[in-house]
């Protein structure tokens, strides 16, 4: 018979005793002692939308009051249906394990985790991917290099690079004969406020989703991780990195001087 004796609640880090009140989460499943959840006002899972309902305050029950229905694994602890034995198996897991999901989203964010927290939540709470982040509108590329999000840097370098040779040949085409800095310097201060004004909004409002789906898809990569490796390895994946930054700068600058050579 499964029960959750001797697991950990996410929330206050202690065992599941026997007698203890629990519930779960009603969108992830995942168990907590009653005080906790009512406490924390809902579910303490990184990225999780749960939140307090009267069925899950309601039918918390005792822990190891579980039965079968030949249909899965049902309980009245929290309103829970796990849909199949895989799901209950991953989560069972990570409590048996000890394993600390809030800590290792502490040790991807590395610095500012109290601004980026509850920026998460809020996107959450809002359903939404828009929220602004003053750095990434700055620094854009320069920002995503030091978070260790590389693919996106490129990406967006590509995608910056695309659009201001779009905007150049749009320019041109409107004015064909005077589009430079000495010939028609409105017509020019209007290009670089464009290929600037675009590229800032846009990475201001979608950075911190693009960093939440960064961190959640860490998380989720660390789950085929073992213990003795896993911290290795979202050290090395989160954080920031003032090298990787450098090098980007280097490079952009290199390129730069090539090209106006």
């Amino acid at each position: 018979m499964l029960n959750y004796i001797g697991k950990i609640c996410p929330y206050c880090k202690d065992e599941f005793k026997e007698n203890d009140e629990v519930i779960s989460c009603s969108a992830c499943e995942m168990p907590h002692h009653k005080e906790c959840w009512t406490q924390n006002q809902g579910c303490t899972t990184f990225g999780c939308t749960g939140i307090i309902t009267e069925a899950n305050d309601t039918l918390a029950e005792k822990c190891g009051e579980i039965y079968e229905d030949g249909k899965g694994i049902n309980t009245a602890i929290g309103n829970m249906n796990y849909k199949d034995q895989q799901q209950y198996d991953n989560i069972s897991n990570n409590l048996n394990s000890g394993r600390n999901i809030d800590e290792e989203i502490y040790t991807l964010i590395g610095k500012n985790q109290e601004y980026f927290l509850p920026k998460f939540e809020e996107l959450n709470n809002r359903k939404s991917k828009m929220s602004w982040n003053w750095a990434s509108a700055f620094f854009g590329a320069y920002w995503y290099a030091y978070r260790k999000m590389y693919i996106t840097q490129i990406l967006y370098y590509i995608a910056f690079f695309l659009y201001s040779m779009l905007l150049n040949i749009i320019m041109i085409m409107l004015l064909p004969a005077g589009f430079n800095r000495n010939k028609d310097p409105l017509a020019y201060s209007t290009f670089e406020l464009f290929n600037f004004v675009v590229p800032f909004l846009l990475s201001g409002f979608f950075a911190n989703y693009i960093y939440k789906c960064h961190i959640e898809k860490h998380i989720k990569r660390a789950d085929d991780i073992e213990d003795c490796e896993r911290e290795n390895y979202l050290m090395n994946k989160g954080g920031t990195s003032g090298l990787a930054l450098m090098i980007f700068l280097i490079v952009n600058v290199f390129i730069k001087i090539m090209f106006r050579g």
